[in-house]
């Protein structure tokens, strides 16, 4: 399943394998806010954006480039926040926060 970055609020309810924007980043920074339904488990890469032609978009994080695992466990929240400086070409991730109840 691919996500669109248009919502930037989902209840996670089966795998996220990629994030889309529905339409050309015009914006500078977004914020997705993911949340695990009740039963949980599901597996978000939130290090995996493509444009609308399906292509990569480079995704740098602080620490070297560590990327973070998102939490998994039932009905808990993570929120991410990007922001680019060439339209899309590459997109910078920190964590909001993890694993909030």
């Amino acid at each position: 399943m691919w996500c669109n970055i248009y919502f930037r609020r989902r209840c996670i309810d089966k795998e996220v394998v990629q994030f889309r924007p529905e339409t050309e980043l015009k914006v500078r920074n977004f914020s997705i806010k993911l949340t695990q339904d009740g039963t949980g488990g599901y597996g978000v890469g939130i290090d995996t954006f493509v444009d609308n032609g399906g292509n990569p978009i480079d995704v740098y994080w602080p620490g070297g480039g560590v990327v973070p695992i998102p939490t998994t466990t039932a009905s808990k929240t993570d929120i991410y926040s990007f922001k680019t400086f060439d339209g899309g070409s590459s997109l910078y991730g920190v964590v909001g926060g993890q694993n909030f109840a």
